[in-house]
């Protein structure tokens, strides 16, 4: 929004003059100018019988805003930079923005006007003990971290609790969680919605799931009921995950076949047979990569806006944690917040989630990405039984690895892949024709190299 245009005025400017809405860009800053009870004429545009506040009462909001959001930056160089600007042939630039550009941009206000805000925030900043500028003669600022530390101790306390207290979700955690969690319902990032949307049919409505063989035998089992195989195990066989519990069955998959491979770690030498996963039923998945991606949109001068970016800022390290690579020695123990965490998604009433998306450390891309699908939505569609499974073929040169299936026919009794006192609807088909077996050929690694500094003792 552009600022009106200032109207030229005889006497000079002082911190006790009048501005109106029309003067002031920013919409958070227009409302509390309209609330005001003085009703006078704006200095800076001549508009008569307006609300208004004075120059110095809008100062004390930017100085406020400023406080919150922004930092100032070094005046003058010091240390290495004094050093190399003094004796080498550098030139030294001051970090940050100009004060009156950051008003201009931040309250939306003509030159004259954020000047007029400049000087009454400079005044207020002058030491009269040391006569010297606070932040200098020509203070430039800097978007400052945001403060995650009251978030992060309310957020150490619940993980203690957990884990050395009660294993169950007390109304403190729940609206622990509620804080962070619950507005992801409304969240955007600057690639949309953190609630992806999938259709069935769609060429993004896709799961894949591997799983690795060392033998001929447990490949061919495999096959004879690849539904039940390659989908997710039956409640009795299902071990604690990094975001289900010991007896909680739910569907990990991955994005590609690349990193559905990735994702099992196979050995060199094993067999790993590969399927697609088709949704039968539209799906609303949280994307972890987008939740800390978050957009804030509100106005800097809004007091709640400094919660929203502790909030998206913790949600960084909270994510960054709850997708960090999962190690040999990991127990089931150290899941339990993420557990939790998933099961307080998967019953949110306002969410209503399928899944979640979250990034693949195992792949080492930036565009790799699993899903894993809560229990009530992990049930795969059952198919036609399969008569027979045949792993060789003979030729003239001998037996050649040719694997196939015979199904039998869809009048057939179908194949009971899960419990019969299961009452879940379907929510996943496997595309039988998409079945693909891959020799584990060779494994490669990426790694950061640190060199070992050795010191000796005098």
């Amino acid at each position: 929004m552009q600022a009106a245009s200032v109207k030229k005025w005889s006497r000079p400017l002082s911190n006790d003059d009048p501005v109106c809405s029309n003067c002031i860009g920013e919409e958070y800053l227009k409302l509390q100018i309209e609330a005001s009870p003085s009703v006078t004429e704006c200095a800076f545009c001549g508009t008569d019988a307006k609300r208004t506040l004075s120059v110095s009462e809008i100062a004390a909001f930017v100085s406020n805003m400023l406080e919150e959001h922004f930092q100032p930056t070094a005046s003058e160089p010091d240390g290495l930079e004094l050093m190399a600007v003094k004796y080498g042939d550098e030139d030294w630039y001051q970090d940050g923005t100009p004060l009156k550009e950051l008003l201009e941009e931040s309250v939306v206000v003509s030159a004259s006007l954020a000047e007029a805000i400049a000087d009454e925030l400079i005044d207020d900043w002058f030491d009269w003990s040391t006569h010297e500028h606070t932040h200098g003669d020509n203070p430039h600022f800097e978007e400052a971290r945001a403060d995650t530390s009251d978030l992060g101790s309310a957020w150490f306390a619940f993980e203690n609790r957990l884990l050395r207290e009660s294993r169950l979700l007390d109304a403190g955690g729940l609206a622990m969680l509620e804080s962070i969690f619950g507005p992801a319902v409304d969240d955007q990032s600057r690639n949309g919605s953190v609630i992806t949307e999938l259709t069935p049919g769609e060429d993004n409505a896709k799961f894949f799931r591997a799983r690795f063989f060392v033998d001929d035998q447990g490949l061919h089992e495999a096959l004879r009921d690849p539904e039940a195989q390659l989908g997710p195990p039956p409640s009795e066989l299902a071990l604690a995950g990094r975001l289900n519990a010991h007896g909680i069955s739910v569907f990990y998959g991955a994005f590609s076949t690349e990193v559905a491979v990735c994702e099992i770690r196979p050995p060199v030498g094993s067999n790993l047979l590969v399927g697609e996963f088709h949704p039968v039923v539209p799906m609303r998945l949280l994307d972890l990569s987008k939740l800390r991606e978050v957009i804030v949109s509100s106005s800097l001068f809004d007091p709640a806006t400094k919660n929203r970016y502790a909030r998206t800022a913790f949600l960084k390290e909270l994510i960054e944690r709850i997708t960090s690579p999962v190690l040999p020695h990991r127990t089931a123990h150290e899941y339990l917040v993420t557990q939790i965490i998933a099961d307080y998604l998967a019953n949110h009433p306002s969410l209503r989630l399928h899944g979640i998306i979250y990034p693949s450390t195992q792949a080492g891309k930036t565009d790799s990405h699993n899903v894993m699908l809560f229990h009530a939505h992990a049930y795969v569609e059952q198919n036609a039984p399969i008569e027979d499974v045949t792993l060789y073929e003979r030729d003239d040169d001998g037996w050649d690895f040719s694997p196939s299936i015979r199904e039998g026919s869809s009048q057939d009794e179908q194949s009971l892949t899960h419990s019969e006192a299961d009452t879940r609807a379907p929510a996943l088909r496997l595309d039988r024709s998409s079945l693909r077996i891959l020799k584990v050929g060779a494994v490669k690694f990426t790694t950061d190299e640190k060199p070992v500094y050795v010191s000796r003792s005098r």
